[in-house]
């Protein structure tokens, strides 16, 4: 039979604390030589269990929600995270350390990528709290197209690049390649880094759909991960060419990229808009239910109310 959650955790405290409250005393009284009576010992064990009860009633308390993992932040309806982009170089060194330690050697050195920054400010994009705390990062690489046709077939690794096969800021309107070549965040297993994680996921697909739009270009990725691979799949990635066939020895997943496919992926993701600014957005109000209007419905939706006449009387909207 399955015992309910909040029982296993009150029986495991329960239990150890009775076993503290137990073994101390009589720790204590074997040193000086003493023991208990029956009566007394019987006394003895049964208060050890009524203290250990008060101490862990709490535990017993059932939550129906978790409230500190749904995004604790919404409860302050104001902005608490930003994604800047560019980044100031404050914040290299914090990226390049979570990328080696995600990545390990399969990530682009700190002293190679700098040139390619240099070419292109917008490559890089780092998500922090007000107070300039570094929380993760993603980088979005537009690339030529000789190099790009070349790094799908295998040819060539992400090592390889290097700033002559960057596509500049002017050009990224028209770009038909794009790397995106790492996300990470800070702590991903705490509640934090949870949270945290899906910020830049969503931030992301807003990043690319304000520079990219328009354009459609390839995206590409390797998968470097498990958990990458998994995403990609997930936002509808598929197999460019497989790890076997590859110098970096790993699988390659490539996807068209297009207006309406980014909406649908956003849509299946919260709106975190009046939680994280983003630096290429305007900055996000504050919902004030105070002297907002409602939305107006369109015409095919409003509501006529008519006599028996047929007489319409008002229209609601």
């Amino acid at each position: 039979m399955r015992i309910a959650t909040e029982w296993k955790r009150f029986l495991i405290a329960f239990l150890g604390t009775l076993a503290a409250a137990l073994a101390l005393p009589s720790a204590v009284l074997t040193l000086f030589g003493g023991h208990f009576s029956l009566r007394s010992t019987c006394i003895f064990i049964l208060g050890a269990a009524a203290l250990s009860f008060a101490v862990n009633k709490r535990l017993l308390k059932r939550a129906h929600l978790p409230l500190e993992s749904i995004f604790p932040e919404a409860r302050t309806k104001s902005v608490c995270k930003a994604i800047k982009c560019p980044c100031d170089g404050a914040l290299i060194g914090a990226v390049a350390q979570l990328a080696r330690e995600c990545y390990g050697k399969d990530t682009i050195s700190r002293q190679a990528y700098e040139p390619l920054r240099v070419k292109n400010r917008y490559v890089l994009a780092c998500l922090t709290s007000l107070d300039g705390k570094f929380l993760g990062y993603f980088d979005v690489i537009p690339l030529s197209s000789n190099f790009a046709e070349m790094f799908l077939n295998g040819k060539l690794r992400e090592s390889d690049i290097t700033h002559e096969d960057v596509v500049g800021e002017e050009a990224m309107a028209s770009c038909e390649y794009v790397y995106l070549s790492g996300i990470a965040a800070c702590n991903p297993k705490t509640q934090a880094g949870k949270r945290n994680s899906g910020i830049l996921i969503w931030a992301m697909l807003k990043y690319l759909d304000h520079f990219y739009r328009f354009s459609k270009p390839l995206a590409f990725a390797t998968a470097v991960t498990k958990d990458g691979e998994r995403l990609l799949l997930d936002f509808g990635f598929s197999l460019a060419s497989e790890a076997t066939a590859r110098r970096d020895k790993h699988a390659m997943y490539a996807m068209r990229l297009s207006h309406e496919d980014i909406a649908k992926s956003l849509a299946c993701i919260p709106d975190l808009t009046h939680l994280c600014a983003l630096d290429w957005a305007p900055s996000p109000q504050l919902y004030s239910p105070q002297g907002r209007r409602p939305p107006r419905l369109p015409p095919h939706c409003r509501l006529r109310i008519v006599d028996a006449s047929g007489r319409k009387l008002r229209r609601i909207s």
